[in-house]
Order: structure tokens, then sequence, then C-alpha cells
């Protein structure tokens, strides 16, 4: 059976210190470098996204799951035996849930600000000027989101489905994702399945397929899986950051492997704290 490690494996990184302006920019950028050269995922808090923009599309997402009606009705498409989902990528389909549109759009559209914020710290990261990937690939970034809901299972089968779980890996730059506190995220880091527990206000961002081959193998892009809950439903509101429609991919010339600058070392931490370093500017 594959062991787990604790939360201080996965980098907690604080952006508000991004908004500071340099030298903490450079700060930030290094320690988003380092996160995803080292695990290829991190959980960013200081994000600056208002929970009013977050708790209502929980919330509207809880109640649309709950109409089992609904679900069988809308979801035929998109759910399977285990899961149900909400899935979105171009045009905006959305169920006619009342008070479930306003909350979803509300919601990408701030997580779409939150990954041309994460673009600029990463091109800063590998020396690159901050507008970089804007100018180039994500000026009219394509994203894509899904809502999932997996219901409670038994003990016995949650270990029979973890561990047939080959494990599913991001395809595009980021994924930048929201679960409740059920939890259950794991990530497959040395050989070791680490879990991603619930933070708080926070997100975790993890490096696609598309970005590590950007970087040239200097991002790693993690497998995942989900380990199902017997005691709840867990929910989880999956954004997908990717380049803009027709725009050409091409390994950025002089990345390689990371250079290391800034360390997350075993069983250490790598939260900033924001408040301290804002008294030390």
């Amino acid at each position: 059976m594959v062991s787990k490690v604790q939360l201080a494996r996965l980098p907690i990184i604080d952006l508000s210190l991004f908004e500071l302006g340099d030298p903490w920019r450079d700060q930030v950028a290094a320690l988003i470098d380092s996160a995803s050269s080292e695990f290829g995922v991190f959980y960013v808090v200081g994000h600056g996204i208002d929970s009013a923009f977050v708790d209502p599309l929980v919330a509207a997402s809880r109640r649309f799951f709950a109409a089992e009606e609904a679900v069988q009705s809308q979801l035929a498409t998109y759910g399977t035996a285990a899961t149900s989902a909400i899935a979105m990528r171009g045009p905006i389909l959305l169920p006619e849930v009342p008070g479930f549109r306003e909350p979803v759009l509300d919601y990408m559209r701030s997580l779409t600000g939150l990954g041309h914020k994460l673009m600029a710290m990463i091109a800063r990261g590998l020396l690159l000027q901050d507008s970089y990937f804007v100018d180039r690939l994500t000026g009219s970034p394509s994203t894509s989101f899904r809502i999932d809901d997996h219901p409670p299972v038994s003990e016995a089968q949650a270990e029979v489905e973890v561990r047939e779980d080959a494990g599913y890996k991001g395809l595009g730059l980021l994924t930048i994702l929201k679960q409740d506190e059920t939890a259950g995220l794991e990530f497959k880091l040395r050989n070791e399945w680490v879990e991603a527990f619930d933070i708080p206000h926070s997100f975790i961002c993890t490096v696609g397929d598309a970005l590590a081959q950007l970087t040239n193998g200097r991002f790693r892009s993690p497998s995942q899986r989900v380990r199902s809950s017997s005691a709840a439903h867990r929910l989880s509101l999956r954004f997908g950051f990717d380049p803009s429609e027709g725009a050409v991919i091409e390994p950025l010339a002089g990345v390689g492997p990371a250079i290391p600058r800034t360390q997350f070392g075993d069983g250490q931490s790598a939260v900033i704290p924001g408040s301290a370093l804002r008294q030390l500017a």
C-alpha cells in the first residue's frame, strides 16, 4: 500500500506579496518557480479573490447536486455511475437552475484574472518579462470549468477505487482547483501519494503537460487522483487556464532544468508570513 506524507510537503505561497512590488515580486516568482519545478503543485493564499465569488457558487452547486431529478435530467452527458459533474468549455452552457448562472460566471472571471497573475509570476521566475505569456500565448485564454460531486462510498469501496485509479494529469497550462473540507485529492510526488488537505481560503494550482513541455521539462506535471470519502459528498471546482485559440506553443529557448534558488525542504512548509514581511518592507 502506498504511503502518504504530511501536508507540509506541499508548498503554500502567499500571493499578496506580489502586490507589494519589488523585491517581493522576485521572491514570490522564485517560490512559484521552485514549487513548479520540484512538485508541479502548490497552494496559493492571499490571492485576492473574495469569498463572495466562491461561497455562492459552492452553495448553488450543492443545491444542484442535491436535486436528484435535476442531476439525472441535465447531467446525462457528463455524469458517471460514481460521480456527477457539470463541465463547461468554450460557449458557456449552464443548467437551468435558479441562482446558478451568475455565480459561475463571476467565479470564472475571477479565476481568469488569477490565471493571468500566476502566468506573470511564472514568466518572472523564468527570467522573462512579466507580460511574456499574455503577449504571446494567453491574451485571450481558453478556459474550462468543471464542478464535480463525489458521493460517499463505503470504506472498502473507497480503497478499491483509489487502488484502481491510474492517476489523472492536467493537459494544459494551469489548473486552479478549489475543494471543500472533505478534501481527498492526492498527488504523486517522488513515488508517494501526497494528500492535499483542505486549507481555508486557498486554491490548489497544478502544472499541466503543456506548461511542462513549454519549459523543456523544468516544470513537473504531477499525476493526481481522488480518494472518495465514506462520510460525506466531496465537491470540487476545477478551472483550466490554457493558451488562446490558435496560439503556437513552442518550447522556450534557454529554459532548462531548475537551478536551485529557493528550496522547499522535506517536511517543511513553504509559507511566507505575509504580515511579517510587510512589517519589514
